[in-house]
């Protein structure tokens, strides 16, 4: 759907809606165009004077014009954004699995993936295993950010009472908790 582009030539006293901020700053007329690109409203160019404009509907053309253009480069940088996002997680799991793959040491390789989660996310990481009976979860390779933080590896969790482990071994699905001090699920 084709986005319609306005043109109000006295904001005071003919503005489809509230315009008395544009008002106080001295602006007296307006015209605006949507920045659209694959049926996506993206935003808006906007223009203002300082001088009641009416009938400069003669600008319009141009301004869509550019609206269009300015429309196409918005989405190709938002593209080009997310390839190089993508370009970037795959550098870590091509890394990851080259170290990995490179080792037969477990430790080591365990201690790969955490450091190179943790810098790719920049967050702390741990990776933890399973005793043999599943009731104990011990932290065997970590990373953070955090300089001077307390080692972690070794600690051991246990699975009982912890809900948000409980749900992902009963479930085998990943489980994301947004505020984990204050809801565990």
């Amino acid at each position: 759907m084709q986005q319609q582009a306005i043109s109000v030539g006295d904001l005071e006293n003919h503005s489809p809606v509230d315009s008395s901020s544009l008002v106080d700053h001295g602006l007296r007329s307006y015209m605006g165009v949507p920045l659209e690109s694959k049926g996506h409203v993206l935003g808006t160019i906007c223009v203002f004077g300082k001088q009641f404009q009416y009938g400069e509907q003669s600008q319009l053309p141009l301004l869509q014009a550019i609206g269009q253009q300015v429309a196409v480069a918005v989405e190709n940088a938002s593209l080009f954004d997310e390839s190089q996002k993508r370009s970037a997680e795959l550098a870590v799991i091509n890394r990851v699995v080259a170290a990995v793959a490179g080792s037969m040491d477990l430790q080591a390789s365990l201690g790969i993936i955490a450091n190179e989660l943790g810098k790719a996310l920049h967050v702390q990481t741990g990776i933890a295993l399973l005793d043999e009976e599943h009731q104990v979860m011990t932290i065997v390779a970590s990373y953070t950010p955090i300089p001077d933080a307390p080692e972690v590896i070794g600690i051991e969790l246990p699975i009982q009472g912890n809900q948000s482990t409980q749900q992902v071994l009963a479930t085998r699905k990943t489980l994301i908790v947004e505020e984990a001090q204050r809801s565990p699920l």
